[in-house]
């Protein structure tokens, strides 16, 4: 039913342009994934910790290859990679990452695996280690080994396997040998099997502004927080779960113990070599203290779900067509709140990637059609957006990648809100740099139309948003870590709500402002002690909003099972 509504609620113009990109969407989507893998896969690395880097080499050349990509890309990915965990020093992450790599590109672009492992081991003194794992993997692919029957991680299997030639068993029919393979192997291999990863950190915040307010309340708050993550999956089928819970005990708060929760989940099946669905659904139950309620700032909680279905497929080696259509859904505790900002979204969209330049270029088509409906008591609303974007990435050099995208957004209004159409350019770039092995800096800018306007008066806003990070690792197991943002929201007379008291006519800015600074030391693979600190401010000229400033320190203890 709620689909018929929004497709009658889109208008011809715009379900002309829907048919006509309908065949555009989820490039975008795949190519934030595949970074969000690398991503993990580097952290992996940086925290010494092989078993998780292997299954996200793994994950990565899988995501790479589906996409029918040539053999020279597939050894230059599976070359890369070999060689982040080579920088570690450590032989275990190798043996883990180069398994990882061969069963991520499969039997089909094992010589292309094999290869680059090859290539970026020779001459070192993991060239035997990446022969040995090569060679072990091949036999298994060829079916001359014999699965482990436990698929754990044995460190001393591991040892004893690189100080001695494995023994064999009894001959199989046919005169083939079964071998034992080593740990790491049989769990990366093993259908099936699942990757879990499990930590608890636990720390104490001074917070000198407990209520985001002018008028500061300071005040201690005790915090414990448990992530269980896992990564499971047969050769068709991957799932994907990760949940946090955090308790917060606040003393000198009104609210002294709060809740809050975090769940994602991923489910990706390969319906042939070139075309997979994935299911996904992001949870949250948090605070947001940017938020106003009758003139006083607080720290608002509320919920937020997002599920989105989507399709990708590979046209060519070089060019992938996506679909998808998304639901979110966002409600807040605060009843005043909820009244004017809970809202139920719908979106469809497409997106067409094609790479320009092999293993360097790749540009993107995207269009998104998105309904969105003002649920509360005093918000009988709703807006439509149509939005497209040309866009493109581009790796200047393995240390370098920048990209970026250009568009327009056009929102037409329903009832409440004193404006009709709005049209709004749309642009955004992102900078992630290697400045050194140690040192990685990104940094992003952003110009768009916001319909989640942070004030109570406003149903909308034109944001730029700018972010600079730096992430160095002073020596092996002490990090530092320094971000900033800084956003101005612009709220137009057309996007006033009626009846909250501002005059018609009147404009208004707001500009927020956050630094974050964390210091880390990593005592061993198990216990990591932190230090951070967090300076947020925010001014305004709107009448009903109150400026505040924020200053919070944490101290914290995590722990790795």
């Amino acid at each position: 039913m709620k689909t018929a509504v929004i497709l009658e609620s889109i208008p011809k113009r715009i379900s002309i342009s829907i048919m006509l990109t309908a065949g555009l969407l989820f490039a975008t989507v795949s190519h934030l994934q595949a970074a969000e893998s690398m991503g993990q896969f580097k952290s992996a690395i940086q925290s010494d910790d092989a078993r998780k880097a292997g299954h996200e080499a793994a994950a990565i050349v899988k995501s790479r290859v589906e996409g029918d990509v040539s053999e020279e890309a597939v050894m230059e990915l599976a070359a890369e990679l070999v060689e982040q965990s080579m920088q570690t020093g450590d032989e275990r992450t190798v043996k883990w990452v180069s398994a990882g790599v061969l069963k991520g590109g499969g039997p089909e672009n094992f010589k292309a695996t094999a290869l680059g492992i090859d290539v970026v081991t020779e001459g070192t003194k993991f060239e035997e280690t990446g022969r040995q794992v090569v060679a072990e993997v091949g036999r298994l692919m060829n079916g001359d080994f014999r699965m482990a029957a436990a698929a754990e991680d044995s460190e001393e299997e591991e040892g004893k396997a690189s100080r001695k030639k494995r023994k064999t068993s009894k001959p199989k029919a046919g005169g083939k040998t079964e071998w034992q393979l080593p740990g790491y192997i049989t769990e990366l291999f093993t259908a099936g099997s699942a990757f879990w990863d499990l930590s608890n950190r636990m720390y104490v915040r001074w917070d000198d502004n407990l209520y985001t307010d002018d008028d500061k309340d300071d005040g201690w708050s005790f915090n414990e927080s448990f992530t269980l993550s896992t990564r499971m999956g047969t050769d068709r089928t991957d799932f994907y779960l990760h949940y946090r819970p955090t308790y917060r005990y606040s003393p000198e708060k009104d609210d002294d113990q709060q809740l809050f929760h975090e769940f994602s989940g991923q489910v990706n099946h390969s319906i042939s070599p070139r075309t997979m669905l994935r299911l996904s659904d992001t949870f949250q139950y948090k605070e947001q203290p940017e938020r106003v309620v009758s003139g006083r700032n607080t720290e608002s909680t509320y919920y937020r779900n997002k599920v989105n279905l989507s399709a990708d497929h590979a046209l060519h080696y070089n060019s992938r067509l996506n679909l998808s259509v998304g639901n979110e859904i966002l409600r807040y505790d605060e009843d005043l709140l909820s009244d004017r900002h809970d809202m139920d979204k719908y979106r469809i969209g497409g997106s067409l990637s094609r790479q320009i330049v092999p293993n360097k270029t790749v540009g993107f088509v995207n269009a998104s059609f998105q309904r969105a409906e003002y649920v509360g008591a005093n918000r009988n609303a709703g807006t439509d957006t149509m939005l497209m974007t040309l866009g493109m990435s581009h790796v200047f050099n393995p240390d370098l990648t920048m990209e970026g995208y250009l568009g327009a957004s056009q929102t037409e209004f329903e009832n409440n809100v004193r404006g009709d159409d709005y049209l709004a350019p749309y642009a955004r770039a992102k900078v992630y740099y290697q400045f050194s092995p140690r040192t990685t800096v990104h940094a992003g800018a952003g110009y768009s139309f916001n319909e989640e306007s942070t004030e109570f008066t406003y149903a909308s806003s034109l944001r730029q948003d700018y972010a600079l990070g730096v992430k160095h690792e002073l020596t092996g197991k002490l990090t530092f870590d320094l971000t900033g943002s800084y956003y101005i929201d612009e709220y137009e007379s057309e996007f006033l709500i009626p009846g909250t008291g501002i005059p018609i006519g009147v404009d208004g800015q707001t500009y927020y402002s956050q630094v974050r600074s964390r210091l880390t030391y990593d005592l061993n693979r198990m216990h990591s002690f932190d230090v951070g600190y967090r300076f947020t401010d925010l001014q305004s000229d709107i009448a009903t909003r109150d400026d505040w400033d924020r200053n919070q320190v944490e101290f914290g203890w995590r722990m790795k099972f």
